[in-house]
């Protein structure tokens, strides 16, 4: 069957350290299950955003092309459908409650909840949110139900075809800086592509999608994901959203740090934070030593316990921040499914262990989950690339919702019943 332009996504996640672009086909399998089959892959220095915003256009869009075109040459592909993840200190999120009266309908004389007032009680606390001094001005990119209640019911997932007077609504709404959006897509248009503006996703609801199942998200799970330039966090409780945050605090931001106590370049200091960096110092030998050349390029021996003392100091402080900010936001002790940490970060060593003594929630690193993918699927499996493996399967969980499954299956449905009517029209 010839392949359609609306079944091939891309995927790209542009951090402060790396451009990642993703380009996949939607297909389904004999049991009619949706999956991606990864065919183009590229991977490219960041350059012109710091803290996942931008800050020099031009070396941001040159970034961007060549991430895209390493994996439209992959591919063999012409990257189409772009989606986008977003982080940045500029993002902010809340909880917002919306209400509506449910009309009689004309044809059966009841008060029945339709699609349209779904979306219509949505819309009405979107306006309210909006109303609110600290979100005035910014742009929404996420609205997501967390419960509908009715004047008969509580706590209802989804209302539909319920009878009610009135239909009230708590919702997710995440914002982001207008400015830095547009800067964002501006850098795709100077390389000659288009992203469109409803194709933007958080990445911390990205991360979730690729490291939390569904039983984690019932019970309550926090997700950390430690990036190159931000921490995103995102928590799930019955199975829902209840809070996202994004810190402007990374891997890049703990380099310039260490790079201060060690007086050493920056690429010296990266070097020796992947080779020899712990965020804990138990199980290093006192008299074990690293060595290095300082900004003067003299070689220089350096205890590796202190090195690890520099990391945990800096990893502590960022964990208290998040711990304290959680715990105003949401009761922890709901929080039965633990921390899940993903992210470049994740394959610090000893941080799962540092996370639980600060917090005493128990810590798992995650790897994406890639059961939903086929192809060229070793090039995604490490934490790092959580963000894009999540916005695919964000993209595959609304295609279902809006009925792309049915789409599919349809499409090959007709396809087979073609084939089967021009094969009879032979004998007739």
């Amino acid at each position: 069957m010839k392949r359609k332009n609306k079944d091939i996504i891309t995927v790209v996640d542009i951090g402060t350290t790396k451009v990642c672009t993703v380009i996949a086909e939607k297909k389904i399998n004999d049991k009619n299950e949706v999956y991606f089959l990864v065919k183009g892959f590229g991977l490219t220095t960041s350059e012109g955003m710091v803290k996942s915003a931008v800050v020099e256009m031009n070396k941001a869009a040159s970034a961007i092309d060549k991430s895209i075109k390493e994996a439209e040459k992959m591919a063999q592909l012409k990257a189409v459908n772009i989606y986008l993840g977003i982080a940045g200190d500029h993002i902010k999120s809340g909880n917002f409650k919306g209400e509506i009266t449910i009309p009689v309908d004309a044809q059966d004389g009841k008060k029945k909840i339709t699609q349209k007032h779904i979306d219509l009680v949505i819309t009405d606390t979107k306006k309210s949110a909006g109303y609110q001094p600290d979100f005035a001005n910014l742009k929404i990119i996420h609205a997501i139900p967390h419960y509908f209640n009715t004047d008969n019911g509580k706590g209802i997932p989804n209302p539909l075809g319920l009878e009610a007077s009135r239909l009230y609504a708590k919702v997710h709404i995440v914002f982001a800086n207008e400015a830095n959006v547009n800067n964002l897509l501006s850098c795709f248009e100077i390389s000659g592509y288009n992203v469109n503006p409803q194709n933007i996703v958080l990445e911390p609801i990205a991360s979730s999608y690729a490291v939390l199942n569904e039983d984690q998200k019932e019970l309550g799970a926090i997700m950390i994901d430690i990036g190159g330039g931000t921490t995103d966090i995102a928590i799930y409780f019955r199975n829902s959203i209840r809070f996202s945050a994004v810190f402007p605090f990374g891997g890049s931001e703990l380099t310039r740090r260490l790079s201060g106590k060690i007086v050493s370049s920056l690429s010296v200091t990266e070097k020796l934070k992947i080779s020899a960096g712990q965020a804990t110092v138990e199980d290093i030998d006192p008299n074990e030593e690293i060595e290095f050349l300082d900004i003067t390029g003299n070689l220089i021996k350096y205890k590796k316990t202190e090195f690890a003392e520099n990391i945990s100091k800096e990893m502590t402080a960022l964990i208290l921040k998040i711990y304290n900010l959680i715990n105003r936001s949401i009761s922890l002790e709901s929080l039965k499914a633990g921390i899940y940490l993903t992210g470049g970060a994740a394959n610090l060593k000893g941080l799962d262990e540092l996370i639980f003594n600060e917090t005493k929630l128990h810590c798992t690193i995650c790897k994406p989950d890639l059961s939903k993918f086929q192809g060229r699927t070793s090039l995604l499996e490490k934490p790092e690339f959580s963000t894009t493996v999540g916005i695919f399967l964000y993209v595959l969980d609304n295609d279902i919702k809006k009925g792309f499954k049915g789409r599919v299956i349809g499409d090959k449905i007709s396809f087979w019943m073609k084939s089967l009517k021009f094969i009879r029209s032979w004998f007739l």
